[in-house]
Order: C-alpha cells, then structure tokens, then sequence
C-alpha cells in the first residue's frame, strides 16, 4: 500500500514560509559566511562554558589524575583490549605465575571442562587435536601487578567444518545501551555492575559441530585437577577460550538461563524484565561477561543471577563514586550519568611528541598521494587511527577525524601519521564527559543531518547526530545543549555528487534510516515511540521536499522520494535551522 507523504511535505512547506527561513534566504552570500563565523565562534564558546561547568561538578570524571610514575611505566606495554601486560620470559622462568597458573586450571576443574575418561597419548584415527597453551600476562588493580594466567586454545587448528559452524555472537548497540541508560535514569532505577568469570568455560558445547579434543601442556598443575594427566589428549565438554564458536555458545546459554528469571531479550544483548502487567521493571545490558542491571533492587536481581553462575561480587553503580566499566569511567549521581574516556585519551596521546601537540589544520586533513606513501608506517597509523576510534564512543566530536583518517590506514605517509598525532593530541585537549539525564515522558527524538561537499571532486561527507530533549526544547532549538546525545555517525559518500544539495539529502537519508530502530527499540521500553523531529540546515533541500522534485538532479529523485516516505512512516516532522547552529557538522 503506497505511503501517504503529503502531511510531511505540506509540514515542510510551512516550514520553508517561516519568517526566519525567509529571511536568511534573503541575505547574500557574504553577509551569511559572516554571520555562520561568527555563530560557530559563539558555539565554541558556549561548549568552553559547558565543558568548564563539567569539570567543576564533576571534575572526578573529567580530570581524572594519571597513576602513579610506576604505573605509567607499565602501562606503556599495556594491551588496550583489556588493560593486560604480556609477561616476560625472565618473570616466568622466575615463576612468577605459579599460583595464578593453578588458579586458572582450578578454574577448569571447577567448571567440569573435561571428559577425564577420555585421555588418551593417542587420539583414535581422524581426531585432530587442538593444541592447548598458556597466555601469562599482569593486570593492573589499584596500581598493583597481579599474575594472571589463561589456557587459551589454537583455534585456527580447529579441524571442525566452518561452512556448518555458527561463530557469531553480536554484542550490545552503543547508541541502544545509551537510549536503555536514560530510561533507566528517567525511571530512577538502582544501577550495578558485574563481572561473570571465567564465562566461557561455563556453556556447555552443543555438540552440533561435532567433538573438540585439546592437547594438554606438559606443564600443568594438575594437583588441583584430580584425575587429569598433562601432555594428553583429551575431549572437551565446555566451551574454552581461543576456539571460533565460543562467544556464541556462551551468549546464547547465558541468555536461556536468566531468560527463566525473567530477563527477555528485546535487541542484541539488552535485556528487560517486566512486572506482572508486563511493563519493564529492569533492564540488563551485557557486554560478552560484564554485566551493567538497573532494576528498583537491582542487588537482588545480581543475586538471583549469581546463583546460576561464577560471577564476581557486584557493585553498585549509583553511588556517586567513579567507576570503571569497558573502558570507561561512570559516575552516576541525581538523575545523571556520565561516561568519561578522559584518562584513556590522556594515556594514547603521551606519546605524541612536541611537535605534534599543535592544533589541526585543513592541510593536515588532505589525503597521501601515492609518491608519499610509506608502507612500513602502517602498523603506527593503524595504531593511533584505532586509538581514536576507542575515544569515539563517548566523544561525538571525534567521529569526522576517526572516519577520514582511516582512509589513510593502508595507505599512509609521514604527512598522514603526523595528523593522527595531533588528532590524538585534540582528542585529549577537547575531551569531555557524555552526560545523559533524566526525562520526563514528554520528550522527543531530535535527529541533526548534515553533510560538506567538495565541489572539484564531486564528493561529499554525511554525518548525523541522535539525540533525547524534552518537548520545551522545541522552542529554542538553538540553546539545545549535548546532553543524552545517543548515536552519531559520519561517513565519505562513495559515489560523485552534483551539489551539496544531494549530499544533504543522502544524509538526511542515513539519518531517517537510523531513526528507525531507536524509535523501535524505544517503544519496548516506554511503550510508545518517540516523536521524531529532523533538523537540517539546507535551504535548498526543504525547497526539493516541499516540491517533491529534485529539479537540479534529477537522478536523485528516487532518493528524495524514499525519504519522504520515510519520514512518513516514522511520524516525523522537518525543521531548518540556521547553518552556525547545527550539531552534526562537527
């Protein structure tokens, strides 16, 4: 059944005979740079304000002190995924990890990871054992080295058939958990923290993919494994570490045991509990085995969990201490929280020289031309690209850098690494908390659309920003601050462009597309969709929606009517605002 998009455009067509839309209409090109210059020089300084007002109610989170000069000087070694130190030859002659080596192997027993009557020297014709080692290595708690040890099998001997093997195990939306965050805020939930151990070896293998067989190490501690013999081959009955199908097995058997206390998956790892009228009471978001619950007793519900699996001790989230959660520092408070990377941001960009730390300049975005390219820079670029890209999670700001200078990871110059230094160093310069807040049930779904155009190389960049304001914030879109910003994305347009006319309208089509699912997910959990209000500074756009016509390009009619539809169907109105005042031109 075709879509009905004359409410949207008769909605636009009102818009483009504002007053305000007029007026700027009228003004010529010179006096509109002027005015745009100097609101985006008004805009920093309001952001320098805001960001200054953060730092004094919060300035745990945002000026966070670095460790102590031995801490630093461990972290240098430090592997970003989980904060671990790759320990030495010389440590591990000296056996440093002797007991943190019986502890993982107790771990193992603990969990009934082996078949111990299936050891054998000689496995039976056509088994192909995995080769089972050790990963030592030292974590970092409270500025004190701990041993930490794991068996880690090598997955990439798996002999099992991966056309038939399921190996994907998706993980929690950044822009869903943020939109989960806020109702919880909004609700006044209690908030918790857990961490599962050793979670792998606690989902047993389906068996759908046949028999696992590991080849033990000869120089494990099996005092604490009754009955288990090193150098053996053996099968196993849990999922273990290193092998391609392990994530998903544990997620899916995590997922089916809290599923019988309640917990309901509504989106990839977000799960909610609901009352009696089947309205959500919790929610629960998982990130592989960290746990972040907000429930009315949200230690009773850790609790219920606990006792289906080996979890750590939870910790109460709401309390206004600093916290640490992936990578990340919360603080929760009144109504408030904040998610913080300063301290990481700080420790990626102590490495960039004097020179560096300047500020970035449009020189230093132009792309390498193929005499200039270095190959033997590329693990450096990817290095400092990748560092910028962890900092993108709770900096909007960031997204633009992070997405243009990954264009220049395979292909790098000496020009194009010393950007990323100074990107790295803006990062730490410019970094500040993502504050979400509470809301009433009156609010709305602002989505800010944008894109630059290249006029001599026919591209364009889209870019887009989500964010939740209550419904008084209308009247001023201007004094709109970032608060409960959910979603950001910024991408180059593959294909050549006209006119900047059609890149703002592919962006306003990405934007639209996005729109979607927030507005979906949000619907589990409030019971109704959000309205939804799409803000674009083009003039010339809102004259193509109101006409239905893409006169100027004609090609991208096809685009312009699919985006009225969408904005059809999500409810969803336009609203021009004034270039300097845009959010996601960032």
């Amino acid at each position: 059944m075709p879509i009905d998009v004359d409410p949207v455009v008769e909605q636009i067509q009102e818009e483009v005979c504002r007053a305000d839309f007029l007026d700027w209409k009228s003004k010529g090109r010179k006096e509109k740079k002027a005015i745009i210059f100097q609101r985006k020089k008004e805009r920093r300084a309001r952001e320098e304000v805001r960001k200054a007002e953060a730092l004094d109610r919060h300035f745990e989170v945002a000026c966070m002190a670095l460790k102590a000069e031995k801490a630093r000087k461990l972290m240098k070694r430090e592997n970003n995924a989980k904060g671990h130190i790759p320990a030495t030859l010389e440590e591990i002659a000296a056996g440093s990890h002797v007991e943190s080596d019986k502890k993982e192997l107790a771990r193992w027993a603990l969990c009934g990871v082996f078949d111990l009557s299936s050891q054998t020297q000689h496995p039976r014709p056509g088994v192909k054992p995995i080769t089972l080692r050790w990963v030592r290595t030292w974590k970092l708690k409270e500025e004190e080295q701990v041993a930490k040890s794991r068996l880690v099998a090598k997955g990439f001997q798996d002999a099992r058939d991966k056309g038939f093997m399921e190996t994907f195990s998706g993980t929690a939306s950044s822009s869903l958990s943020r939109a989960a965050f806020v109702w919880a805020l909004s609700r006044g939930l209690q908030a918790a923290k857990a961490d599962i151990s050793t979670a792998f070896l606690q989902a047993p293998l389906d068996g759908k993919n046949g028999e696992v067989w590991l080849r033990l190490p000869s120089d494990l501690p099996v005092s604490v494994y009754p009955g288990l013999h090193p150098g053996v081959c053996v099968r196993i009955l849990k999922a273990v570490y290193g092998l391609k199908d392990s994530p998903r097995m544990y997620t899916q058997y995590f997922k089916k045991r809290v599923k019988k206390l309640g917990w309901e998956e509504i989106a990839e790892s977000i799960l909610v509990k609901r009352d009696k009228n089947k309205k959500p009471v919790g929610v629960l978001v998982m990130h592989v085995d960290d746990l972040f619950a907000f429930a009315p007793d949200v230690m009773k519900e850790m609790q219920a969990i606990r006792s289906l699996f080996e979890m750590d001790k939870p910790v109460r989230m709401d309390d206004g201490s600093l916290h640490a959660y992936i990578g990340m520092s919360v603080r929760m408070v009144e109504g408030r929280m904040l998610l913080d990377q300063g301290s990481y941001l700080q420790e990626a960009a102590s490495s960039v020289p004097p020179q560096s730390r300047k500020p970035l300049t449009e020189r230093d975005l132009l792309l390498p031309s193929e005499e200039e390219v270095d190959p033997s820079l590329c693990a450096e670029q990817q290095s400092n690209v990748g560092a910028l890209g962890w900092g993108v999670r709770t900096q909007p700001h960031l997204n633009f850098l992070f997405g243009h200078l990954s264009r220049s990871n395979t292909k790098p110059s000496p020009h194009s690494l010393r950007a990323t230094k100074k990107a790295l160093w803006h990062a730490r310069e410019s970094s500040r908390p993502l504050e979400l807040v509470s809301l009433d049930d009156s609010f709305v779904l602002l989505v800010w659309v944008d894109a630059s155009y290249e006029m001599h190389k026919k591209e364009g960049r889209l870019g887009y920003e989500m964010q939740l304001v209550p419904r008084s914030a209308l009247s001023n879109l201007k004094g709109v601050g970032e608060e409960n910003t959910l979603s950001w994305y910024s991408k180059k347009e593959a294909r050549k462009l006209g006119s900047t006319t059609s890149a703002e309208l592919l962006a306003m089509r990405e934007g639209v597309k996005a729109a979607f699912g927030i507005t979906h997910f949000m619907s589990k959990l409030w019971g109704k969709k959000p309205e939804v209000l799409v803000v674009s500074d083009s003039q010339p756009l809102l004259h193509q929606l109101a006409s239905k016509q893409c006169k100027s390009e004609p090609r991208m009619q096809g685009e312009l009517e699919y985006v009225l539809e969408c904005l059809a169907e999500l409810g969803a109105a336009v609203r021009w605002i004034e270039t300097g005042f845009q959010r996601a031109d960032r």
